[in-house]
């Protein structure tokens, strides 16, 4: 899984030797290892760019078709676009779903 997300190099590396997007990738990977049934995930792809933030999301995406139920928090608009459903929460507490 580390390869499917640019760092199959990276497998022996310390995690402070790895750049914030570089740990974020394997932070992502280690959510999905075991198949896990939920995954929450906040900010996913915050520290990443354009490229890694949608392989990161095909990643998730590939969880959530394994059967995975994700519940993503972003203010970026491309991962909440991305999402099959939104639920926007605004300052005051109120929202509501949108999509």
């Amino acid at each position: 899984m580390l390869a499917s997300v640019g760092l199959g190099a990276a497998m022996s590396a310390y995690p402070r030797s790895l750049s914030l997007g570089e740990q974020q990738r394997v932070a992502a990977v280690r959510a999905l290892a075991k198949r896990p049934a939920l995954v929450l995930a906040d900010e996913p792809t915050a520290s990443l760019d354009r490229e890694n933030r949608d392989v990161v999301l095909g990643l998730i995406e590939s969880g959530a078709a394994g059967g995975a139920c994700v519940v993503v928090a972003t203010h970026d608009d491309h991962v909440a676009n991305w999402a099959t459903r939104r639920v926007r929460i605004d300052a005051t507490g109120l929202g509501g779903e949108v999509g």
